[in-house]
């Protein structure tokens, strides 16, 4: 035979705490759950927590995916052996958890966690399975395309010709009952799950309407034999059973709806509404942001409840905004029972708080000897209103507004056309570092537009054509302007570091006239006095507005 692949997995070894080898059955006090769980949640089975059936959390690779649209339970078989002790159970649980988190190359299924929510033996024990599963709505690996919309329990054995044992039905029955008490979940009825994507061969193509019971089993969805026929068989009892165990409490637990659960900048929106088919009062709400509760009522008034809820009044709405840092959050809701019934988990979304950093160009920088304008846009993906842009301008600070019209701008991002901005800044003559920055609206980190050296003032400029030396005098022509005046500017001389004298560049200079545009008036020729001997002379063009003065040249001169 071809094709086959063996892959080995070692369990691991069994953690230090015992656990019974049989159920204790019926309804016992649930496991210790975080504190999300409401104090009126519906009690639950003894469930054999992760920590206990010896869970290696290095391997597992993701915090769990969440969901606000749990509708139905989907039931499965691991395929393994059914003859196994009670003492066997946690390393078979260890194995299926290596095997699911092993790699695809390496033989395993690639997933970050074990795929089921929870696990039953033939001894009647509950397993947690994925972790977070026991008090959140967490999305498992089980049942590809289904995932998000369902909980997934496995019974450990192969069943396509063995009968699962009672114990095993009674304690699958007892987990489903106490979820859909949970989500409020009725048995015995049929939900309408749009088909996604996933592993597996399905029935469905993605986006088909796929009705099914809201207990189904695996091979309903996809082209597999789980959770074989045994169990398959067991179904109509199992959702006889938990029709029995939760739909009196079902229907008498509160009844909701989360129109939106949203994050921006710095806080978490959400709205929806809750009311209790027993009472007209107005229920509590928590909502829960990595685990810390905040309380809210649901008493706004909705009119449209009146046509679908006519008995129990319209002041049922309920909507919130909760400040929240930057990164992601675990959101929680849960609305809070009145009477009987037990309380309803909504159930659980990440939520990601992020603060955009503000984006913006810097178009225009203009100079004059007094004045430094500059032009541009800036925006805040978070905010539609004008926010402001800080300007540095050497030593001065400056804030103003980006509210200018900018319809090109506008028309690119989509968030309104007042994002201009435009200013001029009274300076000295003289050369500054000026960086304009996008202020963060909510605050956050402010964004740096652009950094550019502005000089106010242009700087002269000038030549020396020719430099001569006799034993007491050095002779220096050439010519000098500044790009501010068409007057003449004055040249200073220095011999050999020393000062040495100053001339105007005021003679007729037609060719520079003609090539700078700026007069013909700026040639000069000066004698300074000097010993016999080589020297250095330099030539500095002094700027009208008081700037820098820059070098126009130097020369070496020897008689």
């Amino acid at each position: 035979m071809t094709g086959l692949k063996a892959v080995l997995i070692d369990p691991g070894k069994d953690p230090d705490t015992a656990i019974a080898p049989t159920s204790t059955s019926g309804v016992a006090g649930v496991a210790q759950v975080a504190s999300v769980v409401p104090s009126a949640a519906a009690p639950g089975p003894a469930i054999i927590t992760r920590a206990q059936w010896g869970a290696d959390e290095s391997l597992r690779t993701c915090e769990p995916d969440l969901s606000t649209s749990t509708v139905a339970a989907a039931i499965h078989h691991t395929a393994s052996t059914n003859s196994y002790s009670a003492a066997d159970v946690p390393g078979l649980i260890r194995g299926f958890y290596a095997y699911h988190t092993r790699s695809v190359a390496a033989g395993g299924r690639g997933w970050c966690d074990i795929g089921y929510n929870f696990l039953v033996d033939k001894f009647g024990r509950i397993f947690e399975g994925r972790a977070g599963s026991i008090d959140k709505a967490v999305v498992g690996a089980h049942t590809g395309g289904y995932n998000s919309r369902s909980f997934g329990v496995s019974a450990i054995g192969e069943y396509g010709s063995a009968a699962p044992p009672g114990v095993m039905i009674e304690a699958i029955s007892q987990v489903v009952a106490w979820k859909f008490k949970t989500y409020r979940i009725l048995a015995g009825v049929d939900v309408t799950i749009v088909a996604g994507s996933g592993e597996g061969a399905p029935r469905f193509a993605p986006g088909t309407l796929v009705t099914l019971p809201t207990i189904f089993a695996h091979r309903d969805v996809s082209l597999t034999a789980c959770p074989g026929q045994g169990l398959y068989d067991q179904l109509g009892y199992i959702r006889a059973r938990v029709s029995e165990l939760s739909n009196a409490s079902v229907a008498a637990s509160p009844i909701w709806s989360l129109d939106s659960l949203t994050a921006n900048a710095s806080s978490i929106s959400v709205k929806g509404w809750a009311l209790d088919p027993e009472t007209t009062a107005p229920l509590d709400v928590t909502v829960a942001i990595d685990g810390v509760a905040h309380t809210m009522t649901a008493s706004q008034d909705i009119p449209g409840l009146a046509t679908a809820f006519p008995q129990n009044g319209t002041a049922h709405g309920f909507s919130a905004t909760f400040p929240a840092s930057s990164g992601q959050h675990e959101v929680c809701l849960t609305v809070r029972n009145v009477g009987a019934g037990t309380d309803v988990q909504i159930g659980c979304r990440w939520e990601d708080v992020h603060n955009a950093a503000p984006i913006g160009a810097l178009d225009l920088v203009q100079t004059s000897p007094t004045t430094v304008r500059i032009a541009g846009w800036a925006l805040d993906p978070d905010e539609t209103n004008p926010i402001q842009i800080h300007v540095y301008l050497g030593d001065a600070l400056y804030a103003v507004a980006a509210g200018g019209s900018r319809p090109d701008v506008g028309a690119i991002y989509g968030m309104g056309d007042k994002h201009g901005f435009d200013a001029a800044f009274t300076v000295t003559p003289g050369e500054y570092q000026l960086c304009v920055y996008a202020i963060n609206t909510p605050p956050g980190i402010n964004q740096l537009i652009a950094c550019r050296v502005v000089r106010a003032g242009n700087a002269p400029v000038g030549v020396i054509d020719s430099a001569t030396a006799t034993a007491d005098a050095i002779t220096i022509t050439g010519w000098a302007f500044d790009p501010d005046t068409t007057d003449s500017i004055g040249v200073h001389f220095y011999v050999d570091g020393r000062w040495a004298g100053v001339t105007t560049a005021s003679s007729p200079r037609a060719d520079v006239g003609a090539v700078y545009g700026h007069g013909d008036n700026h040639g000069y020729t000066t004698t300074l006095p000097a010993t016999s001997g080589t020297h250095h002379v330099c030539a500095y063009a002094i700027d009208t507005n008081g700037g820098t003065n820059p070098e126009i040249a130097c020369r070496t001169v020897t008689p």
